[in-house]
């Protein structure tokens, strides 16, 4: 009796997992049973060390064949031995195969990456461990390892990572995994990218304003190439876009694009939208209507019952086509009033002048003038104002004590028919002013009024008002006091130290005079300004004498020439060195010579001395005070007392209804005066070694040596 069938259950069997199989004996076994031995050829399996054929049976309850992983097929003899040569069976234990590839995710965005994928296989690894081959069927899309290995007696494997590229279109991509000659597959789904923002710059605009910012924005890198993503406008009358933006390869951010608006009466939502991969994404645009921004009042104050006619609205953008109707209102028609609306052009931000009508009012109103289109209004303010006093005008800022001026006052606009009766007040009692003056109908500015002074004993300042409907305009007067007696108000030393150079136009600043008195020097073409030993140091002459042209003198203008020259009262003293003998005199520079000339803003000449031969006589004349008289010289003393270098003394003394000439200190001539009015404004003049005529200048330049001129009140 003996083995003679080994029965498997299964002829192949996993590394690591069991089967079953019997053993048949060639006849039945005896009583008490048959022990059969078994035994494998390969460690990897084993087997029990027997089997029992039960007595009187001929197959052997089925017996365990236990199994551990391999790395390679391996085929292992089961023997059962009894009685005999043993009987053998053939069991082949397979390694583990990959029986899953899990992607997770199964599709992807190209150019990221996925990290947790994984191989599962039908079994555990064996000892050391299953390296499984990886593969990508399309590499340029999705990148693998070459490798991953389970480790021993696990079946998955770590995770492993595939690495995409941006690609154009969805790109499924087959990843294997290979062992023992068995591959499993899993599929991935590279994907292009899809539009994933529009940005709007902003999310309105005003009508006919680009809006060059805008971009899209992909959900990940374009492929090489670039993505042409389309663009397009729900309304392209109010706002249009270009065809497609391309977002360059590697990028996920478009370039800026450009919105072009157009002007709308009316807000306006416009669709933007980006398209690319299939998938389609918007964004709102508000196309913005135009609105007042500003009302631009020319003039923003205006007296009542006049009109304003420069007055505007500018919108914040340009009108759509048809213009704008911009609606005006005034918040008080009883003073001022506007049209019920004005059109701005289409295309245009600003209105076309409106005119604005007011009535006359008491007091200052302001009055609101509001512009309104599309639900918004804007505001401003005009001031209504009444006809007032607004300046009083001073011939001279400046007098002496017991002189006059002139002033006059200005109304802000004209005044009515039958004139207007301003108020005039003084601050001060040494200052009079007529109780009012009336300025004409239709006109702005009133007559001169006389502003009489009286002497002061100290500089005052006196405040001129003028007062008309409430309103008081004001100038200030400063009435000054006479010098200390003796001393003198303007000296002139006549050298090179008052003068920086003697050419035209070199400022003249006198060694003592009034605040802020200068001169300039007046040298015209072949003129000169020369100086000359006199009396004390150098002393001045000027050639040419005797016309406006090749001549030169010093001049002195303007207002401050009332605190030099004082006709109530006065003394003026200057040094003459002839530069002739009377001979040459008669001969040859008979004419006339002004040692100087002091002129008021009237035109009167009221101080001057001056010589020349006349009818074969040495002749002075002079003013002073505004008197003028004469002195002839008497005949057989010309060269005694003006000759060639004979220094002459001159001194003009006038006060107390006389007027005297005194040469070398020695009296002349008197004759009696009446101090006139002098207006010592801005026109005034004072010429040294000349005389002033009319508008032409000074004539006549001194070519004798003047020296130490001096004005003493």
């Amino acid at each position: 009796l003996t083995a003679s069938v080994v029965s498997l259950t299964s002829s192949s069997v996993l590394g690591g997992t069991s089967t079953t199989a019997t053993v048949s004996l060639n006849g039945a076994a005896p009583a008490g049973g048959a022990v059969v031995m078994l035994g494998s050829s390969d460690p990897s399996t084993t087997v029990p060390a027997s089997v029992t054929v039960a007595g009187g049976a001929t197959v052997s309850p089925a017996f365990p064949i236990t199994t551990i992983a391999v790395t390679a097929s391996t085929p292992v003899t089961i023997s059962a031995s009894y009685n005999g040569p043993a009987a053998t069976a053939i069991l082949t234990v397979l390694p583990p195969s990959p029986s899953a590839v899990t992607l997770s995710p199964a599709s992807v965005l190209g150019g990221t990456s996925t990290t947790l994928n994984t191989v599962t296989l039908n079994a555990p690894a064996p000892t050391g461990g299953t390296v499984v081959t990886l593969t990508s069927s399309n590499p340029a899309a999705a990148a693998v390892p070459a490798s991953v290995t389970v480790a021993g007696g696990a079946t998955v494997s770590p995770a492993f990572t595939i690495t995409t590229t941006a690609v154009a279109a969805n790109t499924p991509v087959t990843i294997s995994a290979t062992y023992s000659g068995v591959t499993a597959t899993g599929t991935l789904t590279v994907q292009p990218p899809s539009p994933a923002a529009v940005t709007l710059s902003a999310a309105s605009v005003l009508g006919g304003t680009p809006m060059t910012a805008n971009t899209v924005t992909l959900n990940g890198p374009a492929a090489a190439g670039g993505a042409v993503v389309t663009l397009t406008s729900s309304n392209p009358a109010a706002a249009t876009v270009p065809a497609s933006v391309t977002v360059a390869g590697g990028a996920s951010v478009s370039p800026a694009f450009t919105i072009t608006t157009t002007a709308v009466a009316a807000n306006t939502p416009v669709t933007i939208s980006a398209a690319y991969g299939g998938v389609s994404l918007p964004d709102t645009l508000t196309v913005l209507a135009p609105s007042p921004s500003v009302v631009t009042l020319s003039p923003a104050s205006v007296l009542g019952g006049t009109s304003t006619t420069a007055n505007t609205v500018t919108l914040n953008g340009p009108a759509p086509a048809g213009g704008a109707v911009v609606t005006l209102t005034s918040s008080n028609p009883a003073a001022a009033t506007v049209p019920a609306s004005v059109t701005v052009a289409g295309g245009a931000t600003v209105s076309p002048a409106f005119t604005i009508m007011t009535s006359s009012v008491s007091s200052s109103t302001p009055v609101s003038i509001s512009a309104s289109y599309n639900g918004v209004s804007v505001p401003a303010t005009l001031t209504v104002g009444p006809l007032t006093a607004s300046v009083v005008s001073l011939t001279s800022s400046s007098v002496l004590g017991g002189t006059s001026t002139t002033a006059t006052v200005s109304l802000n606009g004209p005044a009515p028919t039958g004139g207007a009766v301003v108020t005039l007040g003084s601050s001060d009692p040494s200052t009079t002013v007529p109780a009012s003056v009336t300025v004409a109908g239709g006109t702005t500015v009133s007559p001169a009024f006389t502003v009489a002074t009286t002497v002061v004993a100290t500089t005052t300042t006196v405040t001129i008002s003028a007062t008309y409907n409430g309103a008081t305009a004001t100038a200030t007067l400063t009435v000054t006091p006479p010098p200390a007696s003796g001393s003198p108000v303007l000296q002139l030393h006549l050298d090179a130290s008052e003068i920086s150079g003697t050419q035209n136009g070199v400022t003249v600043t006198p060694s003592t005079g009034p605040a802020g008195l200068t001169g300039t020097v007046v040298v015209h073409s072949g003129g000169s300004v020369n100086f000359a030993p006199a009396e004390s140091g150098n002393g001045i002459y000027f050639l040419n004498c005797c016309t406006n042209s090749s001549n030169a003198y010093y001049k002195f203008t303007g207002t401050g020439l009332g605190n030099v020259f004082n006709v109530n009262q006065g003394q003026i003293t200057f040094y003459l060195e002839s530069r002739y003998t009377f001979a040459q005199r008669k001969a040859s520079a008979s004419g006339q010579r002004y040692a100087f000339d002091a002129r008021d803003g009237n035109g009167n000449h009221l101080f001057n001395f001056m010589t020349q031969v006349t009818g074969g006589y040495l002749l002075f004349t002079y003013t002073a005070g505004g008197v003028t008289s004469y002195y002839y010289v008497p005949s057989g003393t010309e060269d005694t007392l003006f000759g060639n270098g004979v220094i002459m003394q001159v001194m003009m003394a006038w006060g107390s209804g006389v007027n005297n000439l005194y040469l070398n200190g020695k009296l002349v001539k008197s004759v009696g005066f009446t101090a006139p009015s002098a207006n010592w404004n801005a026109a005034s003049n004072f010429d040294l070694g000349a005389y002033e005529y009319l508008t032409y200048g000074g004539y006549n330049s001194c070519d004798d040596v003047i020296d130490e001129f001096t004005v003493v009140w």
